[in-house]
């Protein structure tokens, strides 16, 4: 090395950039060579995000256009940076706490989870909401469009249909709302760092990963919509509703979430149906 210094042993860390401990090395980051890091395509891209807040992302639609390189070769150099922090994770390497390029993208699938969770909606459904269908001051959200192998179309059902907006969803969402980019009527509200449509299959990976991590049994993407409608019946509301706001053409697809309405309160409701008004009112 220049100046006769010695490189520090593998167990080695540089100056830290933005409070992260920064492998010795990694070229375009704060204690990367500088011989390496001049030639690095990604510096100003991670220089430009230090000093606009952004993350060592770098990935905003301002930085990609006001640099003029292309979408795919931003997600090429993103991808080598975070297997960059992927190894500096790793007991063997650096033990760094956690990969920062992946931080804002697990943030997003979080919360897209809780939605599908407490809205019921298909993963399709929600790869293709925008701001513009998500109404806070009237707790709901229109369902108007789907995502199916890339291309959007119709909902399943063909017909568009207005969702109730628990307080659950609705704090999900307001997070996400808080982010710097792509927060516009049009834009879509699960978007990659592009503002892009994400991946359907993708997203059922990442959540069956982090299904594993967690030591889950084994439920699909899928399971939250039907957990979404099995808690609607348990909670006693009617199947008419359960169709209408689930999207379902027909109502013997409802009526399977029957199952987690307890026969004791049905039998409990049938009585009621039963009693002259003079026993009711006892």
């Amino acid at each position: 090395m220049a100046g006769g210094q010695q490189a520090e042993g593998p167990s080695g860390r540089d100056a830290r950039s933005n409070g992260a401990d920064v492998p010795r090395g990694v070229a375009g980051v704060d204690g990367g060579s500088p011989e390496r890091a001049d030639t690095d395509p990604l510096r100003p891209s991670l220089q430009a995000s230090r000093g606009s807040g952004q993350g060592r992302r770098g990935a905003t639609r301002e930085g990609v256009e006001g640099r003029g390189g292309s979408a795919r070769n931003v997600n090429k150099h993103r991808a080598v940076v975070s297997a960059i922090f992927n190894y500096g994770i790793k007991e063997s390497s650096f033990s760094l706490p956690r990969n920062p390029v992946d931080v804002a993208d697990d943030a997003r699938d979080a919360e897209l989870v809780r939605v599908a969770a407490y809205a019921g909606l298909r993963v399709g459904e929600l790869l293709a909401l925008r701001w513009g269908d998500v109404d806070f001051a009237g707790s709901a959200i229109t369902v108007a469009r789907a995502m199916s192998l890339g291309i959007e179309s119709s909902p399943k059902s063909g017909r568009v249909r207005r969702v109730p907006l628990p307080a659950q969803a609705a704090a999900a969402l307001k997070r996400l709302k808080r982010r710097r980019d792509f927060t516009s009527q049009a834009d879509r509200v699960f978007c990659n760092a592009l503002g892009r449509t994400l991946d359907g299959s993708a997203v059922r990976k990442r959540f069956k990963r982090a299904r594993d991590s967690a030591k889950l049994r084994p439920l699909r993407f899928h399971d939250l919509r039907h957990t979404y409608g099995s808690l609607l019946a348990a909670a006693g509301i009617d199947l008419v509703s359960i169709q209408s706001v689930m999207g379902h053409s027909a109502l013997s697809t409802t009526s399977r979430y029957l199952h987690a309405r307890p026969v004791s309160e049905q039998a409990e409701a049938f009585t009621r149906a039963f009693e002259s008004p003079a026993q009711a009112a006892v």
